[in-house]
């Protein structure tokens, strides 16, 4: 199993170019992806002796863009392509979010390799780079079981809580609750003070468990806050921040986050991390347009050489109808850190706004 984390709109693996799949020097092959829904894609596999790649995404995760392309564009030849049939999950959708909880799909992008009964023969979790990606699926088409694979190392190292976290996250999702959460809570404990990110790793898992596959707002929130403590002014601990706004906003609480928000603001006003926090927040659960747009033009300002920053702003000028600003903002976005996907998809949907549309952002 392959485990990326990815917080906010911070793209944080970077996709390894292995070239495009050709057929004798022709276009690309492409991945053919079936309309329709999961149950469908089944029907056809049932009738067809195939297997079926189930790939659970959203619109504004960055690494399921990157992985879009990097492979189903770019690398499709490399799959066992005859075997499966590709099918979309959007997360965002209520269906989607139903299979998501069904498979206890807890990070984007994840995907499942299901045999014609539904029953799950693999799964690869986040996106790291096309060849290993490649190479997982093809594993999981092949019968290979990754969790034995850990466990085999967990014998010569029982004590790793790296280790831990990764077999407890992959007993979780497999649906092996008790095992996963004992794996996890020991991983926790040899890591008390996350001195190698396992405990983080594992804290993440069971808060957004808790969240997207029990349901449990409250219990997850714990575990966010916890996690916030812990990890304090890192990358990690305004993952885990974030986590602590959408909790509460799951839990019906939206005014208790926004003060929780607005905390954050007021007590490093000077700082960029919690104004584009803020602004994600509200964009993501489309409160106040105006408002996410303004905190995010101020976090790029403040932070001018933070690409992820320029993202923000451009996907909240877009929300706005300002096509000319988003452009600029994707144009500099994609100066600081090229050959991002959503990055560029972003710009290929908002260039030629205007005869401005190519200068720098703010």
């Amino acid at each position: 199993m392959r485990t990326t984390t990815v917080i906010g709109f911070a793209v944080l693996v970077v996709a390894a170019s292995i070239g495009c799949s050709r057929n004798r020097g022709g276009p690309p092959v492409r991945w053919e992806w079936r309309e329709g829904t999961p149950a469908e894609a089944l029907d056809q596999a049932r009738a067809e002796g195939r297997l079926v790649l189930a790939l659970v995404e959203a619109s504004w995760c960055p690494a399921c863009r990157q992985l879009e392309r990097d492979v189903f564009v770019h690398a499709a030849g490399r799959l066992p392509r005859g075997k499966l049939i590709g099918v979309h999950v959007d997360f965002d959708a209520p269906e989607g979010e139903a299979f998501a909880r069904r498979h206890r799909v807890i990070g984007l992008p994840t995907t499942l390799i299901l045999d014609a009964d539904g029953a799950e023969k693999g799964r690869v979790d986040g996106f790291d780079d096309a060849a290993s990606y490649v190479d997982a699926v093809r594993r999981a088409v092949a019968g290979v079981d990754d969790l034995a694979e850990v466990l085999r190392k967990i014998e010569a190292k029982p004590d790793d809580p790296k280790l831990l976290a990764q077999a407890g996250t992959m007993r979780l999702c497999r649906g092996d609750k008790a095992e996963g959460f004992r794996l996890l809570e020991r991983a926790r404990s040899l890591d008390a003070g996350n001195r190698n990110g396992a405990w983080a790793e594992a804290t993440r898992a069971l808060g957004r468990y808790q969240l997207r596959v029990v349901g449990d707002a409250e219990r997850a929130l714990a575990y966010f806050r916890e996690g916030a403590d812990v990890a304090g002014d890192t990358e990690a601990g305004w993952g885990f921040r974030y986590w602590v706004a959408m909790s509460l906003e799951k839990a019906g609480r939206r005014e208790e986050a926004i003060r929780f928000l607005d905390g954050l603001v007021a007590a490093a006003h000077a700082a960029a991390e919690p104004l584009a926090l803020k602004a994600r927040f509200l964009h993501m659960n489309r409160l106040d347009d105006e408002e996410a747009f303004a905190l995010a033009r101020r976090a790029a300002e403040i932070d001018p050489t933070g690409h992820d920053r320029h993202y923000l702003l451009g996907v909240t000028a877009e929300r706005l109808g300002r096509a000319d600003v988003a452009a600029r903002a994707a144009r500099r976005a994609l100066e600081l850190s090229p050959g991002k996907a959503i990055y560029e998809e972003l710009l290929a949907r908002t260039a030629g706004a205007g005869p401005d549309a190519g200068e720098a952002a703010p």
